[in-house]
């Protein structure tokens, strides 16, 4: 965001020197502001779900349910298969 912000001052400066009229400027600073033209995310902290682009939030979304969907079946699984494992087990005591 800093980067983002010494662009702005930069362009401020060229109104000051009358290089380029306000009308310029608010054009160029909107686009500094609302355009991303380097394909990074703003962001310092770069994992999916903080991405400014939706598909990668999208997809995180869908993925992170996934896994952690996967992740709660298999315990569970394994929950049961123990205690069928340990009721089998008494059953066959003789």
């Amino acid at each position: 965001m800093e980067k983002k912000y010494e662009q702005i001052e930069k362009l401020w400066e060229q109104v000051e020197k009358w290089l380029i009229t306000q009308e310029e400027f608010e054009k160029e600073k909107t686009k500094i502001l609302w355009w991303n033209s380097s394909n990074e995310d703003t962001y310092s902290y770069k994992w999916w779900l903080n991405s400014d682009s939706f598909i990668k939030r999208a997809f995180a979304v869908v993925w992170y349910n996934f896994i952690w969907t996967l992740i709660f079946y298999l315990i569970v699984l394994i929950i049961v298969l123990v205690v069928v494992g340990i009721i089998w087990l008494f059953l066959n005591i003789k």
